[in-house]
């Protein structure tokens, strides 16, 4: 019977998956050993089974079977052994590491090439997963690049939370595409060979295997640097966070919690403080969309002891937020400035000409403690 390695559920980690067969124990175990075979100068791929069994009895404690992987066909081990030599290459670990990992596991040796000849196939299906897109209530803008130093396709992204996290501990993840290779889905396990590593301000994933049309793009373009940009894909629980926890902008992330209480729903996209033309929220409600941009012009009053000019840049800068975000966004837009816009007459005659322009939503608040409740409840009544 050839092991049909294939129909094991396609969404690797729902419900009804076989999961965890392989432990981080066993992986660390392995690990530890490989550092010891290093340590005697001996190379994996050259290990024959006696030279195995001597290393495990006398170095790890182990006492290895002799036995033919052949003899053990059509039996539960055999089955469940490959299931585990699928899950480490799912992981993202090599050939010659899965040899010495699942051979530890069941006490026996088996060379690497059993497993090119009945599991790996292809290290690309391992990663093409569109079923898992389903899951998703997260997308983040990433990009794929190369690094000709490193010799490898890497994925970058920002999440605040995400970074903060990684900066703390090792967070292990998996990786899987959509067939056309437009999005990434990153999945928290911590037994994969790949992690979440801080660059100067994003996060910075080893992204192979790759699609090959994408891996052409980046690989093998003249150019000193090629990129891609992808949408990067999670759920948010996944890495112990409530999808609220996520948004970038302070004041949107206390705002949407008393939106949510009226029945809006926050949009699957994060919007960073990069996306300056994107407002900090976006939100539905009835089908309909709405941006709504937060700016606390006035926390920190003007220094400069020319204040007019103070207030004309600030002017300036609340005129350029209405003018671009309006232009570049065809929806529902409500704006929320401090109220003290009014005392310090800031709203001139050129500000109403643009307010008359574009007729955006504007809300006018203290920044005061409640004033998130107050605002959740004027955008309430003024899209009813």
């Amino acid at each position: 019977m050839k092991y049909p390695y294939y129909k094991i559920q396609k969404d690797l980690n729902i419900k009804g998956y076989i999961c965890c067969m392989i432990t981080k124990q066993d992986i660390d175990f392995a690990i530890n050993a490989n550092r010891k075979l290093k340590e005697e100068s001996i190379i994996l791929s050259n290990l024959s089974s006696t030279k195995f069994r001597e290393f495990t009895k006398n170095r790890l404690g182990i006492e290895a079977k002799k036995v033919r992987i052949s003899s053990m066909k059509n039996t539960k081990t055999y089955d469940n052994l490959l299931l585990d030599a699928r899950e480490l290459f799912e992981l993202g670990y090599g050939t010659k590491f899965i040899s010495l990992c699942i051979s530890l596991k069941y006490k026996m040796y088996i060379h690497t090439i059993f497993f090119h000849k009945t599991v790996q196939k292809n290290r690309l299906s391992f990663v093409i997963n569109d079923s898992i897109f389903n899951q998703l209530d997260v997308i983040c803008k990433g990009r794929l690049f190369y690094n000709r130093i490193a010799r490898g396709i890497f994925l970058s992204f920002k999440c605040k939370p995400l970074y903060n996290l990684s900066k703390n501990e090792r967070v292990g993840v998996k990786i899987f595409y959509d067939t056309p290779g437009n999005k990434i889905f990153i999945k928290r396990d911590d037994r994969s060979s790949k992690s979440l590593v801080c660059g100067y301000s994003d996060i910075i994933i080893s992204a192979s295997p790759i699609p090959k049309n994408t891996e052409k793009i980046l690989k093998f373009n003249k150019n000193i640097y090629t990129s891609k940009n992808i949408d990067v894909c999670f759920e948010a629980d996944d890495f112990g966070f409530d999808k609220t926890d996520l948004i970038d902008d302070k004041n949107a992330r206390k705002l949407y919690p008393h939106l949510q209480k009226y029945g809006f729903i926050l949009e699957k996209k994060r919007i960073t403080c990069s996306d300056r033309s994107c407002g900090d929220l976006h939100i539905y409600r009835n089908g309909k969309k709405y941006i709504i941009e937060i700016s606390n012009v006035f926390e920190s009053p003007p220094t400069d002891k020319n204040y007019h000019s103070a207030y004309n840049r600030i002017r300036d800068n609340i005129l350029g937020k209405i003018t671009r975000i309006c232009l570049l966004n065809k929806c529902n837009i409500i704006f929320i400035f401090n109220k003290t816009l009014e005392d310090k007459k800031i709203i001139n005659e050129d500000f109403v000409r643009v307010i008359e322009h574009f007729k955006p939503n504007l809300i006018l608040t203290t920044f005061n403690d409640g004033w998130e409740k107050e605002v959740a409840n004027e955008i309430h009544q003024l899209t009813k």
